[in-house]
């Protein structure tokens, strides 16, 4: 199962597509060290398991959409996945 989430960057909003197993307590998104939109996505759609020693823990605003399958959530929700994980990496706390 894959979700839409929303996290609260500075001023505004971003979202991001993860997988189920990234979630903690429904309030948290253990997100990758990774910084291409690339590895982020492969890391995703693999539903790589995260690491509490590399992965940070990021406060999740809420859940927007929920699905069973990657491919269909993107299509039902029309969101594009590639742009939320670059923009994440350029304005996320996470960016280096």
């Amino acid at each position: 199962m894959y979700h839409i989430v929303e996290f609260k960057i500075d001023n505004g909003h971003e979202v991001a597509i993860v997988p189920h197993n990234w979630l903690k307590d429904n309030c948290f998104v253990y997100w990758p060290p990774y910084k291409t939109s690339v590895r982020l996505n492969n890391a995703a759609r693999k539903m790589e398991p995260p690491s509490s020693e590399t992965w940070t823990l990021e406060k999740m605003t809420r859940v927007l959409y929920s699905s069973g399958k990657k491919l269909t959530l993107e299509q039902e929700s029309g969101f594009d996945n590639s742009r939320a994980f670059l923009v994440k990496i350029v304005k996320g706390p996470w960016a280096s």
